[in-house]
């Protein structure tokens, strides 16, 4: 493990903890820390000698790690120190004249024969010396006990039923692939235009109905609609399948799309045009049923700008000015 620290700084804190890797469970593990040793990093000087741990950490962190003493009454190495449970141990490292890192390594092993046959995580952890704190860790398990044999086989099998990407980070990248029927090759002018002229696609259908909760699916559908309907989504999608499949678009836009035209369309087509018609008019059903509460958030946005509450009159000109007809017919700028 790397620890770092700001200059000035004396003392270093780490942190000892074991975890089951199994829910609701606190066993008595017993794990063995051996040859524990840290290396100092100094500036412009050549790779340190590594020490070990009981030679450098304070009296209170000997006294906690017990170096040489089997908490089970086992036999140990003069520099080996053991952890018992799932308390965590806390010890501290003073830091040398002019150390800018150090490096701390440590063989863990878990002791079935003196604590519980159990599948446990270990971590070493630094938190107080660092902005967001850092931490290393390990399972540690006996692969032949049944325990161990079922958790692995439970592991494979949820490695095997979640899809390779589950869902994709809110940022895309030009890297990311793109949605059928287009051309993901790489470096290829309709994945580039993908990129420019829609560049957004979802895909978190395993990550929506199979792991979010009704709630936090809710806020999720909300939050691409106003993705979608923050620019012309459907509008880009339709001009570039109309590129694609070489359509006689004219001037037409999602708005000015029916039934009439979709059918004369080949059914390959259709299979991506009229998903794509149907997303947009729910997109445009939600933000006119959302309406009325964007308009409660516009009033109250205004009072707490203007310190004081809105009149009648006031309110009732932001809502000519919110909606579309007010916006081209009644008023040009807001109330002041």
């Amino acid at each position: 493990m790397n620890i770092n620290w700001p200059p000035k700084t004396a003392t270093a804190n780490l942190i000892l903890s074991v975890e089951s890797a199994l829910p609701n469970e606190r066993p008595e593990a017993v794990v063995i820390w051996k040859n524990p040793r840290i290396q100092f990093r100094v500036a412009d000087l050549r790779e340190q000698p590594f020490h070990p741990l009981r030679e450098v950490v304070t009296a209170d962190g000997v006294s906690r790690l017990r170096f040489g003493k089997h908490q089970r009454g086992g036999k140990i190495r003069k520099g080996d120190f053991t952890t018992l449970g799932t308390k965590p141990v806390h010890f501290t490292i003073p830091i040398p004249k002019n150390a800018g890192s150090a490096r701390l390594l440590v063989d863990a092993e878990l002791d079935v024969d003196r604590g519980a046959d159990c599948i446990i995580r270990c971590s070493i952890t630094q938190r107080e010396e660092t902005d967001q704190g850092k931490s290393i860790s390990a399972l540690l398990a006996n692969p032949g006990s049944p325990a161990f044999q079922a958790w692995k086989k439970g592991v494979l099998q949820f490695a095997r039923l979640l899809p390779q990407v589950s869902q994709r980070e809110p940022a895309p990248s030009d890297r990311d692939p793109i949605p059928k029927p287009f051309d993901a090759t790489y470096n290829n002018p309709q994945r580039n235009a993908f990129h420019v002229r829609i560049k957004y696609a979802r895909d978190d259908q395993f990550l929506v109905g199979r792991m979010l909760d009704a709630t936090t699916r809710r806020r999720l559908d909300r939050a691409w609609i106003d993705l979608r309907t923050s620019f012309g989504y459907h509008d880009a999608w339709l001009l570039m399948l109309s590129e694609m499949f070489e359509l006689s678009l004219g001037d037409r836009r999602m708005k000015d799309l029916d039934r009439q035209w979709f059918d004369q369309l080949p059914r390959e087509v259709r299979g991506y045009l009229v998903p794509l018609h149907h997303e947009y008019q729910a997109d445009r059903r939600a933000l006119q049923s959302a309406r009325e509460g964007h308009l409660k958030d516009v009033v109250q946005f205004a009072t707490r700008a203007w310190r004081r509450p809105l009149t009648k009159n006031e309110a009732g000109r932001l809502g000519l000015f919110t909606s579309p007809c007010g916006r081209r017919n009644v008023l040009t700028t807001p109330p002041q």
